[in-house]
């Protein structure tokens, strides 16, 4: 949102400093900037189950203003809705919705059965490589 103009960023220091209402009197509706901090400030109230309206204001939001500040109000309702879960079946929901809105791969490949560990040149396996330091006898030199 680096369009702003002097009554935009007035109208930001007022939401931020606790008036609200001033804030938003000062934004003409319809604008950018008057739906975000109106969505902004319904999510901060409504925390995780949005109201139907709010709801409405993001897809409008999203309608018009396509970009990554809708996108970013989308996954922060979707995070709170996930915060808010009562239920695992709940949380898969909104894992899916998640998966299929902002994921653009498939990573569910299975290993083959008949692949197996293969050995370097040493002899040893990789788990054999990837032991942790032991970092006494490395820095207590005797």
């Amino acid at each position: 949102m680096s369009d702003f103009s002097e009554n935009v960023r007035k109208a930001y220091e007022l939401y931020l400093l606790g008036n609200k209402q001033e804030a938003l009197s000062l934004l003409i509706p319809g604008t950018k900037h008057h739906y975000y901090l109106t969505i902004i400030d319904a999510i901060k109230r409504e925390r995780h189950t949005l109201s139907k309206d709010t709801k409405d204001l993001i897809k409008q939001f999203r309608a018009n203003f396509y970009d990554e500040d809708s996108t970013r109000l989308v996954l922060q309702e979707l995070f709170l809705r996930y915060d808010g879960a009562k239920s695992d079946e709940e949380r898969d929901q909104v894992i899916k919705e998640l998966d299929s809105t902002f994921v653009y791969g498939y990573y569910n490949h299975t290993k083959p059965a008949e692949v197996k560990k293969k050995k370097d040149v040493k002899g040893k396996s990789a788990d054999e490589e990837t032991k942790p330091l032991d970092l006494n006898s490395v820095f207590n030199e005797e």
